[in-house]
């Protein structure tokens, strides 16, 4: 796995520090069977986001976002007054034995929350790459998640 130098984000409102490189990565054994991204259609910065539109992606396509997820490192939860979610990610295995996990990125410093058999961890998507590939996998009716600026976004 590449290393990945620690990064210092900042918006309006919140602040994250990403851990320092080489800190492992969720890995998993083999990959997801399949991989059921969610989007919304409205994710107030308080308050729970609404109009869900989710697609439901197989074989190399899940593996490739279980991929993304697994390269990206552990960080310190971003300082948030207000952090809209833009995206979940529920991975599952239905014909392997491996516990699947969830996936939930929100606006606010690149934060996205793993949950594996109910341990979260807290990581970053500092480049936004994951952020990027739900984007293209999602229709544009998941406006929240195709509109709303991260801090990747220029």
């Amino acid at each position: 796995m590449a290393g990945v130098s620690a990064v210092l984000l900042g918006i309006a409102g919140c602040s994250s520090l990403a851990a320092q490189p080489g800190q492992p990565a969720v890995s998993a054994t083999r990959p997801a069977d399949q991989a059921t991204v969610t989007g919304y259609v409205s994710s107030p910065l308080t308050g729970q986001a609404t109009g869900p539109v989710s697609v439901v992606l197989q074989g190399a396509s899940a593996a490739r976002i279980e991929q993304l997820v697994t390269g990206l490192q552990k960080s310190v939860p971003p300082l948030c007054a207000e952090n809209a979610v833009l995206y979940t990610i529920v991975f599952t295995t239905p014909k392997g034995n491996k516990p699947g996990f969830a996936v939930t990125g929100y606006q606010c410093g690149g934060q996205v929350l793993v949950t594996s058999g109910g341990t979260e961890v807290d990581k970053t998507d500092p480049g936004c790459a994951l952020l990027t590939a739900v984007r293209r996998v999602l229709p544009a009716t998941a406006k929240a998640t195709q509109r709303l600026l991260a801090p990747c976004a220029s």
